[in-house]
């Protein structure tokens, strides 16, 4: 620096100036003395940046010239010479930010302002902090001077401020939800209130704000008044509590419970918050008690008669307040729609009933019940059949028992009886039939006949378990054996239940992944014309046939995994497997082989009833190029009784396609002329069981032929199943019977062996 420039600057003043030259000193004296301040100058800046609370950087080329200590803290540096030179970029977390300052900063520099902002910066770590930045030109005129930036670690403060907006707004919740009216009032005047309170008054809460509180009383004396009693505790500090008497906007008037308290006591113009609850209907209760007490008063005084009706009448009235309990007490203890014990109620009645039997060393028996295939009767014929069908199974079951015993609904429709003090097994087992009894006469739901029957596992204290909860469970569980076993029975539980009921969950696990792969395949069993003659006819369709061969363990029976399918919810999913491969081969045998037979396929009450079944099969038989004529959907009878109108549109829709529908196991339903003559139908098919004794049951044979005479009379073909013997087809030619399948002809084969037989001399298929 030069002498000149040193002669022109001012050095501090104070203890820490240096001592003033003389003039008269020589020119170099006066140099040194000057160039002592400035440096004094220098260290006490140097002291003041290294000391101060905020960071400070000069930045020249957006690069970090100098900074002070706290600069280097705030970035996570050790010391201030690490930064020096570095791009003021690593300052920020991310181009956008930075190149934000860029955009906005300089254009304010420029101009000789001070830019401000408040922006998340990085540190070294590459953790982010909240920061208030500024920045200024050392000389606007020359940028390129550099700029001085100062950072205030603001980062507490935000959150802080973060959490302040946070509770501001959980509070504007809770004003805005509240069940009670809240309004904030200064002035007298209101500057904001939740929607109870306007909703209270008849306003909306935007129409509230600025609205005087005289608009609410009924007269300027009540609004004076109201200044003097509520204001004056509110200015002691105190709350203010009490009932008042105001008007809503249609001029009603409106009693309010009423609680304040000043925002604050010494200054009351700074406001306060008033929460007011709707008590005019209490106001006029009370009235209208006190208006009532007062007429008793006077009529005790005025008749001693009246006084002792009204005696009377109060003891009615603990009368009906002790029935109401004793009916709250029934209702939480008791089902809402059979009227029987519920879940709980039976815990209880059990608790008792092993300590009765312990006391006593008898034993008691637990049964679990669980209405067979209880789930379709909702899904068919609607909620409201299965309540009334619960209704009448609760009844029937009350109609068995003794009064010492004791049934209870626990859920869905599952009952669970409690049969205490059974002295042999013998005893138990009658009571069993009993209850299978009582179930097996049909009912009516919907004006049709309907039957049910239920599965039970028993249980038996002591032997079976010493504790309500285990006897529970293998009642339970007993009655899942009972499920498996055919259904409509019960099951005693032994250890080899847990056996089988792992079994059934190895082969739910293995039907459900069965059916994910698609490891199924179908065989066909041929269908016979019998018009022909005994001995020769053609073949005219196939029955398709699922089967499942278990990995590990070899052939599954239908019987045993098509209801497990039902029960798991997969057998729409895997009929609809069977429609597609079944019309897929048919089509084949067409294409390849010259052969056209009718493709038979069972069909399960749930694919029926769907809304969109009908859609299903004109896109299976669109896929698969099968005529809809070469198509034969079996529906069980049982299942068309189900719900007849919803069965009645479901076949019409088949049969306005052109498939052929055909009534299974025909014989073991429950239906009548009236309602089979409903069913666009083309096919009766004899159940097997009333075909296997035709020769030598005259019963059988007599219901064979009925049949056959029926199906004719409604122009219908009769198809008879089972058919084993000769002796057997004859008969059923001899009456006239159109078709027939079993194992005289052939068992069910794969889909190979089909042409093979269709082919055979006497049995031709027709071309």
């Amino acid at each position: 620096m030069s002498a000149g420039i040193l002669r022109h600057m001012t050095l501090p003043s104070g203890p820490s100036a240096p001592p003033e030259v003389p003039p008269e000193a020589p020119l170099a004296a006066q140099d040194d003395f000057l160039h002592a301040g400035l440096l004094q100058a220098l260290r006490e800046q140097q002291v003041i940046l290294d000391n101060a609370g905020v960071g400070i950087a000069f930045v020249r080329d957006r690069k970090v010239q100098r900074c002070n200590r706290r600069y280097a803290d705030m970035h996570g540096y050790d010391d201030p010479v690490q930064i020096a030179g570095l791009d003021s970029r690593v300052m920020y977390p991310s181009d956008e930010a930075y190149a934000f300052v860029g955009t906005h900063a300089y254009p304010e520099l420029m101009q000789g302002q001070t830019f401000r902002t408040r922006l998340q910066l990085s540190r070294r770590d590459g953790s982010l902090f909240w920061c208030q930045l500024s920045g200024r030109l050392i000389d606007p005129a020359d940028p390129a001077a550099g700029s001085i930036w100062i950072e205030d670690d603001v980062d507490a403060l935000t959150q802080a401020e973060e959490r302040l907006r946070s509770t501001l707004h959980e509070q504007s919740l809770i004003l805005n939800h509240a069940m009670v009216g809240i309004v904030f009032l200064q002035n007298r005047h209101v500057t904001r209130c939740n929607r109870a309170f306007a909703d209270m008054l008849g306003y909306t809460p935007e129409a509230m704000v600025g609205m005087p509180t005289r608009r609410w009383y009924l007269h300027e004396a009540d609004w004076a008044n109201a200044l003097a009693t509520m204001y004056a505790p509110l200015s002691r500090g105190e709350a203010y509590s009490g009932q008042l008497e105001i008007v809503r906007s249609d001029g009603s008037a409106l009693w309010c419970e009423v609680q304040a308290k000043a925002v604050a006591p010494a200054d009351l113009s700074q406001g306060s918050i008033w929460i007011c609850m709707d008590i005019t209907a209490r106001r006029q209760a009370e009235a209208e008690i006190a208006r009532l007490h007062a007429e008793l008063e006077q009529r005790v005084a005025d008749r001693t008669e009246e006084l002792r009706l009204t005696v009377d009448s109060l003891h009615r009235e603990v009368s009906e307040r002790q029935a109401a309990e004793q009916r709250a007490l029934h209702v939480s203890l008791h089902d809402s729609l059979t009227g029987l014990p519920n879940r709980a109620f039976m815990d209880e009645l059990l608790a008792r009933a092993l300590r009765q039997a312990r006391r006593d060393s008898t034993c008691l028996a637990v049964v679990f019940m669980d209405l067979d295939r209880f789930k379709s009767v909702n899904d068919v014929m609607g909620h409201d059949s299965g309540d009334e069908l619960l209704r009448v199974v609760a009844e029937r079951l009350c109609g068995v028992l003794r009064d010492t015993d004791t049934v209870a609904r626990i859920g869905g429709d599952e009952f669970v009886l409690l049969l205490p003090q059974v002295e042999a097994d013998s005893t138990l087992e009658r009571t069993l039939h009993r209850l299978q009894d009582a179930l097996r006469p049909p009912l009516m739901l919907k004006g049709r006949p309907m039957r049910v029957s239920a599965s039970m596992g028993v249980s038996v204290f002591p032997r079976d378990g010493d504790d309500a909860a285990t006897l529970l469970r293998q009642a339970d569980m007993a009655m899942y054996m009972a499920k498996e076993r055919g259904r409509a029975g019960h099951q005693y539980f032994d250890r080899s239940i847990d056996v089988a009921l792992r079994e059934r969950n190895e082969l739910e696990d293995a039907l459900r992944a069965a059916v994910e792969r698609d490891a199924f395949e179908l065989h066909y069993q041929p269908q016979v014309d019998l018009h022909v003659g005994t001995d020769a006819g053609a073949v005219v369709g196939v029955e398709a046939l699922l089967r499942w061969n278990r990995p590990g363990v070899g052939p599954v029976s239908p019987a045993v995994f098509v209801p497990v399918a039902e029960d798991m919810g997969l057998i729409e999913r895997i009929g609809h497997w069977v429609l597609r491969q079944a019309c897929e081969q048919a089509a084949r045998w067409q294409r390849d082989h010259g052969l056209r037979l009718r493709m038979a396929v069972n069909v399960s009450v749930r694919q029926l009833m769907r809304a969109d079944f009908a859609a299903q099969v004109r896109q299976v038989l669109a896929d698969t190029g099968l005529a809809a004529q070469d198509l034969d959907l079996e529906i069980t009878e049982s299942l068309l009784m189900t719900d007849v109108q919803r069965a009645v549109d479901a076949l019409q829709a088949l049969h306005a396609m052109g498939v052929h529908i055909s009534i299974d196991d025909f014989g073991t339903g429950h239906s009548s002329l009236a309602y089979l003559s409903r069913f666009p139908i083309g096919t009766l098919k004899i159940d097997r069981s009333f075909v296997q004794a035709i020769e030598q049951q005259p019963r059988d044979a007599t219901l064979c032929r009925t049949i056959i005479a029926m199906g004719h009379s409604l122009g219908l073909q009769v198809l008879a199943e089972g058919v084993e013997t000769a002796e057997q087809r004859e008969l059923l030619h001899q009456w006239g019977c159109d078709q027939f399948q079993g194992y005289l002809f052939s068992r069910p084969v794969p889909a190979g062996q089909i042409p093979d037989l269709a082919r055979q001399p006497q049995y031709a298929a027709r071309p």
